[in-house]
């Protein structure tokens, strides 16, 4: 267990306090991510949010930088 020094106790939780996981809804697994994640969460110890937020970024990385939407005369 690693020793943290906290400057006023306040700031220090206790064993039994825990800050709350944050919760993601459901609509946010919409579409074919949504279904690998569905897919790959019961075979995992990984949190869900992580699952997705992998899969969305490895899919942004595999189209790269050169696709672009025209916006009028300026390329966005």
């Amino acid at each position: 267990m690693v020793a943290v020094a906290f400057e006023t106790e306040e700031m220090a939780l206790n064993d039994d306090e825990y800050a709350p996981w944050p919760e993601v809804d459901d609509a946010a697994y919409y579409g074919l991510p949504g279904d690998i994640v569905r897919t790959i969460e019961p075979h995992s110890e990984a949190d869900p949010v992580a699952l997705l937020a992998q899969i969305l970024a490895s899919a942004g990385n595999a189209v790269g930088r050169c696709p672009f939407y025209q916006v009028e005369g300026d390329p966005s």
